[in-house]
C-alpha cells in the first residue's frame, strides 16, 4: 500500500493519475518448481497527460534490484490503445525470488502499474513441474 500511496486505483476504475497494484498468492505446492509463468494485463487508456512514459513492475514489493522479475513500458508501441499486455516471466528469476529460505508458505507476487491506465483485469498463469 505504501507504494501505491494515496492515489491508488482498483479494477475498472476510470480516471487518470492513480497507481494500480494487486498481489497474487502462489500456493506452496507450486513453489520452487516453476518452469514458466506469464502475466496478462488488459489495459485501457484513460487519456492522461503522458501515458507513454508509464511502466509496470512485477515481483515482490517494494521491488528493487532483488525483488523485480520483470518491468517495462505499459504501452510498448507508444500509442495507448485498449490491449492485453502479455509478460512472460523468467522461471529462473521466479524461482530465485520466491524460493528463498524462510519464505512464507504462500509467497506473494505483486503487480504494479503506473498512473495513466485503466486496468480491466490481470491474469497470472504459472507453469510448474
Amino acid at each position: 500500500m505504501a507504494i501505491l500511496g494515496a492515489s491508488k486505483s482498483q479494477y475498472d476504475t476510470p480516471g487518470c493519475n492513480h497507481h494500480f497494484g494487486d498481489t497474487f498468492t502462489i500456493p506452496s505446492c507450486l513453489r520452487c518448481n516453476f518452469c514458466g509463468a506469464k502475466v496478462e494485463i488488459h489495459l485501457k487508456p484513460c487519456g492522461g497527460s503522458d501515458p507513454t512514459n508509464d511502466n509496470y513492475t512485477i515481483g515482490v514489493a517494494p521491488f528493487g534490484s532483488g525483488g523485480t522479475i520483470a518491468s517495462g513500458r505499459l504501452w510498448p508501441t507508444g500509442t495507448p490503445a485498449e490491449t492485453t499486455l502479455v509478460i512472460n516471466l523468467d522461471p529462473v528469476k521466479l524461482n530465485q525470488l520466491l524460493c528463498k529460505p524462510h519464505q512464507p508458505i504462500h509467497a506473494p507476487l505483486d503487480v504494479y502499474l503506473e498512473d495513466d491506465v485503466i486496468v480491466d483485469w490481470v491474469r497470472l498463469t504459472v507453469y510448474s513441474q
